[in-house]
């Protein structure tokens, strides 16, 4: 349960797992979290990814399409994600510039 979401339950009724789970381990702070995989994700796609930007006329608008071809594996993860991100939207929205 995120901040805003257990302010609210504690405010406005019992956790979800009252009397299931002990009200220390329901409302601890210290509780492990989970990271989607995203590395993972992305490599088992970064050809897809890769197609995708490639073939991205608003991209290549606004960038070097061959500097971005020669870095493009050595690019931060959230910079790949953003880029393909970038090039989905323009499909999908048939966006133009």
């Amino acid at each position: 349960m995120c901040g805003k979401s257990r302010v609210i339950a504690k405010r406005h009724g019992p956790p979800p797992l009252a009397g299931v789970l002990p009200a220390e381990l329901a409302w601890r702070r210290e509780k492990p979290r989970f990271q989607a995989p995203m590395r993972t994700w992305m490599a088992a796609s970064e050809l897809q990814m890769f197609q995708a930007i490639a073939s991205s006329a608003l991209r290549r608008k606004l960038t070097d399409h061959v500097l971005l071809t020669q870095i493009f594996s050595t690019l931060p993860l959230l910079e790949r994600w953003r880029y393909s991100i970038l090039a989905m939207w323009e499909r999908v929205f048939g966006v133009e510039w």
